[in-house]
């Protein structure tokens, strides 16, 4: 019987990170026709949405976070094209990073927008973030109908990719 054996250096465990990433959705909306009217029933060229984002709150996530990864997703029934652009924003208000404006194709039912890497390294704004602001703003100059049915669905969701050392 043979055997070999080395010494066992149990200090490699100094130099070992874990990488865990956390998935979460981000923000979703759908918009029929009679929201591109304001109360005076006078149609308005875009609309905006604004919801909280409060990850960065967490201080393990604030500390330890080193790339976000934003995918978004999009059903256009409506026949017009469509511009997007999602801003992150901090809590006064102020644009901390911008995906910038990007088009949605008329009765597109399936858009998938290339996915938004932020290094945070190249971007530690992000990380002040408390808000996700998305404006879709209509690319035709065409009346809408108030009473159509047709919806205009937007998904979207954060990865984030952590750094923890051991």
């Amino acid at each position: 019987m043979v055997s070999c054996y080395g010494d066992i250096d149990f200090k490699q465990i100094e130099d070992y990170t874990l990488t865990p990433e956390i998935v979460s959705p981000l923000i979703y909306f759908t918009v029929l026709p009679n929201k591109f009217f304001n109360g005076a029933n006078i149609q308005q060229p875009f609309i905006e949405d604004i919801a909280d984002f409060r990850a960065f709150e967490d201080n393990t996530l604030r500390g330890n976070v080193v790339k976000i990864v934003i995918d978004v997703e999009i059903k256009n029934e409506f026949d017009r094209s469509f511009g997007a652009q999602i801003d992150l924003l901090n809590e006064e208000g102020e644009v901390t990073y911008t995906i910038n404006r990007f088009a949605i194709p008329a009765n597109d039912l399936n858009y998938v927008h290339p996915s938004e890497e932020i290094l945070i390294e190249d971007n530690f704004n992000v990380k002040d973030a408390t808000k996700v602001r998305v404006r879709v703003t209509d690319s035709s100059a065409r009346a809408i109908d108030v009473n159509d049915t047709t919806e205009f669905q937007f998904k979207s969701s954060l990865k984030v990719f952590l750094e923890l050392g051991a």
